[in-house]
Formats: structure tokens, C-alpha cells, sequence
């Protein structure tokens, strides 16, 4: 009946906010690995020894890398939660 009907989507399929949710978790997930690598070279920076020059700016630069990232990462799940609760991705 429901293709008689014209009404050819599946019951419970996919919509285009789910689309978009799982993309933003692709993109949590390639930021969250980001802020890993970024963490993993800072340790190796920071173990052990005498640092070597440009070290000290490395070390800051990765700081600000991090922030950054958490950054993104929030407002990556801050726009995840808008788009399942207003099913548009933006506040109205």
C-alpha cells in the first residue's frame, strides 16, 4: 500500500539528520586522534633529558594545539546534541 501510495521510504530508515550526526562523529573521531597525536608528542618531548632547542616552543605550540582541539571537540558535541534535539544542526 505504501508505494501505491507514493510514500517510497522505508519505516524507521535513515534521514538526513542521522546523515549528519554520524558525520559529526566522524569528525569527533578524527579530532579526538588529533588531540592523541599532539598529546603522544608532547610526552616524547618531555621525556626525559635536556631539551633541545625549539623544544620549549614545540611544547607550547602543542599546548595550544590541545586547547584548540577540545575546543572543536565541544563544539563538534554541542552541535551533535542540537541536531538531535532540533533536527536542523542550529538553534532556532
Amino acid at each position: 500500500m505504501t508505494h501505491l501510495q507514493g510514500d517510497y521510504g522505508l519505516p524507521g530508515g535513515r534521514t538526513p539528520v542521522d546523515d549528519l550526526v554520524d558525520e559529526l562523529a566522524a569528525l569527533r573521531t578524527q579530532v579526538a586522534r588529533i588531540g592523541t597525536n599532539v598529546n603522544q608528542i608532547a610526552h616524547r618531548l618531555n621525556a626525559g633529558g635536556e631539551p633541545r632547542p625549539g623544544d620549549r616552543d614545540l611544547l607550547a605550540e602543542a599546548g595550544q594545539i590541545l586547547v584548540l582541539a577540545r575546543q572543536a571537540a565541544t563544539a563538534i558535541d554541542t552541535t551533535a546534541d542540537m541536531t538531535v534535539t532540533t533536527g536542523t544542526g542550529h538553534s532556532d
